[in-house]
């Protein structure tokens, strides 16, 4: 009789936790319905901050400019009439709809899809061997703001100054470790990157091409933790001589010149285990109750 009693409860035991066990995902695209509130989803941050005109000479203030309304997300690196400039692009993704629809610890990873819209160089001396690389943002420069503008930051909008800029710039905050967020390992995580894109060697035709980076789970954890400060996208090789440039443009939520399915992406994948069936618990509970009852 305890033999049988005890094969209950091993069969419960194997109906409760090895049942349906499947991969499953979900995509977070600006435009598209989020996955679980089934609304339209309107939580990407994207915008670029800019050095050019960074030298006292120039008369141009765009390192003081907000890109928040943009049509256009560009990154980048040059020189121009013997100045060089950079241009680095970020990135953050609202998904804390997850938060009481899936289990952290089941989260097994992601893919970040950004697509390149166009593909720019000095013609005059050939495309550079380049690449676009991703890298996670630092808890430090958690609070940047994408703004609503396409001129002098206010309100605390992100430039490549601040990462919170008022203007007049008393007050504004500083990022963690430099302008431009140029500071590895302080501004952002050049130990974890997320991948790097080879650009291709010639003008991007009619449509985007698109670059994919591996999102780790852990990542995807820490920032359902609260903290996500989202990801940088720049140019592999931000240094160019004489007046050499290397520029690209990916598609942001603000263009409206491409369908919503060139938009920024995120797709999440876990691991998803559905309830047990009520037999199944009734199983478990039965084969525990015989082993009770039949004690010596």
């Amino acid at each position: 009789m305890r033999s049988f009693a005890s094969l209950l409860v091993a069969a419960g035991a194997v109906a409760l936790f090895s049942v349906g066990a499947s991969a499953a995902s979900i995509t977070y695209q600006e435009g598209s319905n989020d996955p679980f509130t089934g609304n339209p989803y309107y939580g990407t941050d994207n915008t670029y901050v800019n050095s050019w005109g960074d030298w006292p000479d120039s008369g141009i203030y765009e390192h003081w400019t907000n890109y928040g309304s943009s049509q256009i997300t560009q990154v980048g690196a040059g020189n121009s009439n013997g100045h060089a400039f950079v241009k680095r692009a970020l990135f953050r993704f609202d998904i804390s709809s997850l938060n009481g629809n899936v289990n952290p610890a089941d989260i097994t990873g992601g893919t970040l899809t950004l697509y390149l819209d166009y593909n720019g160089y000095d013609a005059g001396t050939g495309h550079p061997a380049n690449s676009v690389v991703v890298n996670p943002i630092t808890d430090a420069n958690n609070e940047w703001i994408q703004g609503n503008n396409n001129g002098i930051g206010i309100g605390g909008q992100t430039t490549w100054d601040y990462k919170n800029q008022n203007w007049p710039t008393d007050g504004s905050t500083p990022w963690a470790g430099s302008q431009g967020l140029m500071t590895a390992g302080t501004d952002y995580d050049n130990a974890n990157p997320l991948g790097s894109y080879a650009l291709p060697g010639t003008f991007v035709g009619n449509t985007p091409i698109p670059m994919t980076f591996n999102v780790p789970a852990s990542l995807l954890q820490h920032w359902l933790g609260g903290n996500n400060a989202g990801v940088l996208a720049r140019l592999g090789t931000e240094t160019m001589s004489g007046n050499d440039y290397d520029q690209i443009q990916i598609v942001r939520t603000e263009n409206t010149s491409w369908p919503v399915m060139y938009n920024p992406k995120l797709e999440i994948t876990y691991t998803q285990v559905p309830e047990p069936a009520g037999a199944m618990i009734a199983l478990a509970v039965g084969g525990l109750l015989s082993t009770w009852r039949c004690r010596p």
